[in-house]
C-alpha cells in the first residue's frame, strides 16, 4: 500500500508541476539537491522566514507549519519569497528509506503529512508570488482534504445506488473515478523497474484503491483529534538506543529492536563505478534557483 502510494504521489501532482510549472511544492527533506544560493540558504529565507520560531500566542497553523512538515514549509517560503525560483523532481533517481512498520507509527507520520500538507496548501493560497494554477491546485487540496468524509458518504450512496440504477447511468458517473484510476494503472508502464517492482505496485494498487478512502478518513480523525500535538512522534523509532552503565567501554549501544526486524547488515564491497552511480541516484528531488 505504501509502495502504491508514494508512487502515485510521484508520479501525479509532483511530476505535474515538476513539467508544467517548474515549482514542486514538496520536496522531501531526506532526498533533495539544494543548489546554495541565496534564494535557498540566504539570510532572509532561513532566519527571518523558515527559522522564525513560533510563539505561543501564534496562531495553530504557524505551529503546524513550523513542527508537522519542515521541508515543505521550506520550498513554501522560498517560492513565495523568490517568485522565479524553479523546484523540479528527478523522476528516476534512487532514494532509500525506512517505510513505517507498526500501526502506531504509520498514524503518527501520516497526522505529520496531512496536517503540514494541508496547512502550507494554505500558505500557497495565500501567499504573494505564487502563481495562480498553484494556487487553484492548493485551494483543491484543502477541499478535498476537507471534504473526505462527504466522500465516504458519496461512495457509500453510489455503491446503493448501484442495486436499482440503470446500468448505463451508473456508468456516466462511474467515469469520473475511472479516469483517475486508468491513469493509476499506466502508471505501471513506465515508472516501476523490473517485473518484481511492477507486481509489487499493483498489488499495493488493488489495496489503495479499496482501503484507501477509509485509511484516509481514520488518518483525519486521528489528526483532528491530535491537532495541537507538536512531538515529531514516532515516525524516527527505528532503533532503540540503551544507555549503559557508567565505566563501561561504551555509554551509547545501538541495538535493533525486538524481533531482528532491524538488524543491521552489512552489504558486500562494491566497485568504485557502482559507488559512484548509486550516489548520484541516491536523490529523489533537486531545486535549481536562479535558472
Amino acid at each position: 500500500y505504501q509502495n502504491a502510494e508514494y508512487t502515485i504521489s510521484q508520479c501525479l501532482r509532483r511530476l505535474h508541476q515538476s513539467i508544467a510549472t517548474h515549482k514542486v511544492s514538496c520536496l522531501p527533506g531526506c532526498c533533495q539537491l539544494l543548489k546554495v544560493s541565496e534564494t535557498t540558504c540566504g539570510d532572509h529565507i532561513l532566519l527571518d522566514l523558515f527559522g522564525y520560531h513560533p510563539k505561543v500566542t501564534d496562531s495553530l497553523l504557524k505551529q503546524i507549519r513550523a513542527t508537522a512538515s519542515e521541508d515543505r514549509n521550506h520550498v513554501c517560503l522560498m517560492l513565495s519569497a523568490f517568485p522565479k525560483a524553479q523546484t523540479r523532481q528527478a523522476l528516476r533517481a534512487w532514494a532509500y528509506t525506512d517505510v513505517p512498520r507498526s500501526w502506531s507509527v504509520f498514524l503518527s507520520q501520516r497526522r505529520r503529512w496531512t496536517l503540514g500538507a494541508t496547512s502550507n496548501d494554505l500558505l500557497l493560497i495565500f501567499a504573494p508570488g505564487i502563481v495562480w494554477f498553484e494556487r487553484l491546485l492548493a485551494c483543491a487540496n484543502v477541499l478535498t482534504w476537507v471534504l473526505n468524509l462527504f466522500i465516504i458518504a458519496c461512495i457509500a450512496s453510489f455503491i446503493k445506488a448501484c442495486t436499482f440504477v440503470h446500468y448505463s447511468l451508473i456508468l456516466a458517473f462511474a467515469s469520473v473515478m475511472i479516469c483517475p484510476l486508468i491513469y493509476y494503472i499506466l502508471i505501471v508502464v513506465w515508472q516501476p523497474r523490473g517485473v518484481k517492482a511492477r507486481v509489487q505496485y499493483l498489488l499495493g494498487l488493488l489495496i489503495y484503491f479499496f482501503l484507501g478512502p477509509f485509511l484516509n478518513i481514520t488518518v483525519l480523525l486521528y489528526a483532528l483529534w491530535s491537532l495541537d500535538n507538536f512531538a515529531w512522534g514516532k515516525t524516527r523509532k527505528v532503533i532503540e538506543t540503551v544507555q549503559t552503565l557508567p565505566g563501561s567501554e561504551k555509554t551509547n549501544e545501538k541495538r535493533p529492536r525486538r524481533g531482528g526486524r532491524n538488524k543491521i547488515r552489512k552489504s558486500p564491497p562494491r566497485s568504485f563505478e557502482d559507488s559512484r552511480f548509486q550516489n548520484l541516484a541516491a536523490e529523489e528531488s533537486m531545486v535549481r534557483a536562479g535558472f
